[in-house]
């Protein structure tokens, strides 16, 4: 039998020492009685079968290793992808519109509290209506369906909603949102919420100058002041149905610019035509590759004739 070499001594200390950790297994396993192969004490049957004076035997403890690899003493190794990926499905996550700054990959479940800012008409078959979503860092759409069609209206822009349960996907490399059957649509009704004080104070932002508003980002809210030159509406084919398109012209020093809302007849701003208007919190859109305002529904948008600035455009149209 060749001479066995100590681990440090060998000239190949790793398989020495793996071997040295199977013979004390090996003889770990050939100390250990009978009735702890088996399972069972055999100290219990002796107190038994002696009497309560009886002194149970001791068994010697198999010897402790160091060296003892891929047995049960191993710890598990950390969790990895698949850990990840099973949590993702049943512990969901918050975030914000700005869907870019997720780190969720997709088909994770998240929850989503934002302002309504646009709800979009009702379609049919299915039932389904799209809506837009806001918050400080930007915004997002997603198509509600069934029952939480009606949730959604004119009345609800402004308002506080929690989605829960929906689900992060991609759509031609992009982040969306999309409903599952567990989802839920809820209105907070808290005008100390965070999101409430955050809708109100758009309000008091300083106006931009329209050509500024012209290089705004889609679906930004905005405030924008200037003089109301011309106010006009056209018969527009929407689906199979004919909608009214109200614009407002705005012009100041710096250029033009329109708002324009499908849910406001024009008569309701015939009245400021040739004057300075302050319009706060415009959505800013693009049509046919120009960039217009749209006016928000219920509430959301607000017209004011006495300003900062309101002189100074009045002197600029009658030059």
């Amino acid at each position: 039998m060749p001479k066995r070499y100590r681990p440090l001594q060998s000239p190949n200390p790793i398989r020495d020492q793996l071997i040295d950790a199977e013979d004390e297994l090996k003889r770990a396993a050939v100390n250990l009685p009978r009735d702890k192969l088996l399972g069972t004490d055999s100290s219990q049957e002796a107190t038994h079968a002696s009497g309560s004076d009886a002194v149970a035997p001791r068994t010697p403890s198999p010897p402790r290793s160091s060296a003892i690899i891929g047995t049960d003493a191993t710890l598990p190794v950390s969790p990895g992808r698949n850990r990840a990926a099973f949590m993702a499905q049943h512990s969901p996550s918050r975030l914000t519109c700005n869907l870019d700054l997720s780190r969720c990959t997709v088909g994770t479940k998240v929850t989503l509290t934002a302002v309504v800012i646009a709800a979009f008409p009702a379609a049919t078959n299915p039932e389904r209506r799209y809506v837009q979503l806001a918050d400080c860092t930007g915004s997002v759409g997603i198509t509600v369906w069934n029952g939480n069609v009606a949730k959604f209206n004119r009345d609800s822009i402004g308002r506080v909603v929690v989605c829960g349960k929906v689900v992060l996907g991609s759509h031609q490399g992009k982040k969306v949102l999309t409903m599952t059957r567990e989802s839920v649509m809820e209105f907070v009704n808290d005008d100390n919420n965070p999101l409430q004080v955050w809708w109100q104070s758009l309000a008091s932002l300083s106006p931009r100058r329209l050509a500024d508003a012209a290089d705004t980002e889609d679906n930004s809210i905005i405030n924008v002041s200037g003089v109301l030159g011309l106010v006009t509406s056209e018969q527009k084919n929407v689906g199979s149905t004919m909608r009214t398109l109200t614009t407002l012209h705005l012009t100041d020093p710096s250029g033009q610019f329109n708002i324009r809302s499908w849910n406001h007849e024009a008569d309701a701003f015939l009245v400021y035509v040739d004057r300075p208007i302050l319009i706060k919190r415009v959505r800013v859109a693009s049509f046919s590759g120009t960039k217009v305002g749209e006016l928000l529904d219920n509430s959301g948008s607000e017209i004011v004739t006495d300003f900062a600035g309101s002189q100074t455009l009045v002197k600029y149209w009658a030059e």
